[in-house]
């Protein structure tokens, strides 16, 4: 028995410890991160949106080129606690993605506070509540939506679509298209959901370690259950793109039901400055237009403002800068206020 146990340690144990040190001392790079932790602060699982953000957290991300406060209130939203509402105040829910949220910038620098600020000194008297979250794809956005809207009794929501929506939506679906409908998925046959179902119920010694990680990392790009479609990237593009044209019309016809207004904001993506890029977003601004919402195209926004759009960016990270929040900020507000959607004094 002692030797059976030796050889065990050598052909098994130490092999695996080895990978461990070598992990950790020559880490490899794969796609994805891991959205859960053990010591996570931010993130936690949810068994309809896959993740959502912890509720009554505060700390600071720091990268070489920004310092960030992040925090959350009670209904976990990047947002101060919200409260009765006020007589003759409107109220408008932006939903998103980290673009919404505001990453790199603090919360008051984020779009949706600016457009506050910038209603209120017009003399509209107008909340604008951030209920944007990091990594979350349209799917997420959608089905979050209704919840959201009742949490913060919203009149207007402003629906955040970015880039990564479109290049990267299918890879965790929460919807399908079955002969031109929406059928909704079970969160927890994604990649993603089984990641943090392994984070929270593993010791945390294991879940730390440089070699499960490696295996959770590739977690989200796998389709365990077959619920993606198949095809190119560029078909793959085009199913997103039809998706997410349908849950924006799903959400019109909810709020025209309910006597609320629907805004698609088309959020500027850094790629998309490369001249010879793919047209991520084709034509979903005029079929999002056709379907009767406002729209607000918010590269075009940037343009607008600088003849420089990179300046409105980070330079080490894809989010944009607090002089680009500023600039969206801008023409969605002037977009609201002409339209009459926000209200008025």
């Amino acid at each position: 028995m002692p030797r059976a146990l030796a050889l065990l340690l050598i052909f098994a144990v130490l092999p695996i410890a080895a990978a461990e040190v070598l992990l950790r001392w020559f880490p490899v790079r794969t796609p994805r991160q891991v959205h859960f932790s053990p010591s996570s602060r931010s993130m936690r699982l949810d068994p309809d949106l896959i993740w959502r953000l912890q509720p009554g957290v505060s700390y600071e991300v720091e990268t070489s080129e920004f310092r960030e406060h992040r925090f959350t209130n009670s209904l976990g939203m990047r947002e101060r606690e919200i409260p009765p509402r006020r007589p003759g105040e409107r109220r408008l829910l932006a939903l998103g993605d980290s673009f919404t949220y505001g990453a790199g910038v603090q919360a008051s620098e984020a779009y949706p506070r600016i457009v506050e600020d910038l209603l209120r000194a017009r003399g509209d008297p107008t909340m604008v509540l951030n209920a944007g979250v990091p990594g979350y794809s349209f799917d997420q956005s959608f089905r979050a939506a209704a919840e959201r809207e009742q949490q913060t009794d919203a009149d207007v929501i402003l629906a955040g679509i970015s880039c990564s929506d479109v290049e990267e939506g299918w890879l965790w679906p929460l919807y399908a298209l079955r002969d031109g409908r929406l059928e909704a998925l079970p969160a927890w046959k994604t990649g993603f959901y089984l990641q943090g179902l392994l984070t929270e119920n593993l010791p945390a010694w294991l879940a730390r370690s440089a070699l499960f990680q490696q295996g959770l990392r590739r977690l989200p790009a796998r389709d365990f259950f077959f619920q993606r479609p198949g095809g190119s990237r560029e078909s793959l593009r085009a199913w997103t793109r039809d998706k997410i044209a349908l849950q924006l019309e799903a959400l019109q016809r909810s709020a025209t039901e309910s006597g609320h207004r629907i805004v698609a904001l088309f959020m500027p993506c850094k790629e998309q400055l490369d001249p010879g890029a793919v047209p991520v977003y084709a034509d979903m601004l005029t079929r999002a237009a056709a379907a009767g919402l406002p729209v607000v195209d918010g590269m075009a926004a940037l343009r607008s403002a600088s003849p420089d759009v990179t300046r409105l960016f980070y330079t080490q990270d894809v989010h944009l800068n607090r002089d680009g929040h500023h600039a969206l900020a801008v023409a969605v507000a002037g977009m609201l206020a002409e339209g009459g959607i926000a209200g008025g004094a």
